[in-house]
């Protein structure tokens, strides 16, 4: 049983990156190679302040540091060898050059970013008729793209009463985060970590996911083992509807 979970997370890993990988026509310009080309893509970026939350608990940041990764452009660019990290407090891709810190002006005519073990898009879906825009990190693609978006929200909390009288608070960050589903790249279906609501929105082969479920043991408060049960849907219906992996 082992086995075959080790398979499928293989899988899963490999079509998350394989799959979205642009045509061989495609430019590949790492930084610095050649200057013209990368302000091209500093251009695309606005040099921000750097915030500082040393008085704020907790970290707004996905991970803290800036990770090696790779941004692909709409048209067909792909830009190399670039640090990144994702700020969930100002719903913003962060990367750096020559010390400074900057963001992209237009995330729209981004199609992916990746860095670390993450792969990113910025998307406007619809979700219950009201528009969500941003960035979202994508766990599984295909038929059906899980998607999770997380927010770091900062929150006051009023502490006990010191032995002077005066009276003290605590800000910290408060990390939520939101998962959903979408099958037509338009409108988003909420998600829990719970099997009954994966089921739901997975309800053309809710059968087949029940089983698979039992069979795997996978968790799917985990997100690795979500993103398989969803990629799993997604080899179904390409088997049911061969066009749908596209």
């Amino acid at each position: 049983m082992n086995r075959k979970k080790t398979c499928i997370t293989v899988i899963l890993a490999c079509s998350v990156f394989l799959v979205q990988v642009p045509s061989a026509m495609a430019q590949i310009v790492s930084p610095r190679s050649s200057n013209v080309q990368f302000d091209n893509l500093l251009s695309r970026g606005t040099e921000i302040n750097p915030v500082y939350y040393d008085e704020i608990e907790g970290s707004p940041f996905l991970e803290n540091e800036f990770k090696p990764g790779t941004v692909v452009m709409k048209n067909g660019r792909i830009f190399e060898h670039i640090g990144f990290r994702y700020n969930m407090h100002t719903d913003q891709i962060e990367f750096k050059d020559e010390g400074k810190i900057l963001t992209f002006v237009n995330p729209r005519d981004l199609e992916y970013v990746f860095f670390g073990n993450h792969r990113f898009i910025y998307d406007k879906y619809s979700l219950k008729g009201k528009p969500v825009e941003g960035y979202f990190k994508v766990l599984a693609d295909g038929y059906a793209r899980l998607l999770v978006k997380r927010y770091a929200e900062i929150k006051s909390e009023k502490m006990p009463v010191s032995n002077f009288g005066e009276i003290n608070y605590r800000n910290y960050f408060r990390i939520t985060e939101d998962y959903y589903i979408t099958k037509d790249g338009q409108s988003l279906i909420p998600v829990r970590k719970q099997k009954r609501s994966l089921l739901k929105a997975l309800e053309e082969k809710k059968n087949e996911i029940e089983s698979f479920l039992e069979a795997s043991g996978l968790d799917i408060r985990n997100d690795v083992d979500l993103g398989e049960v969803v990629f799993y849907y997604n080899q179904l219906m390409q088997e049911e509807i061969p066009d749908s992996g596209k």
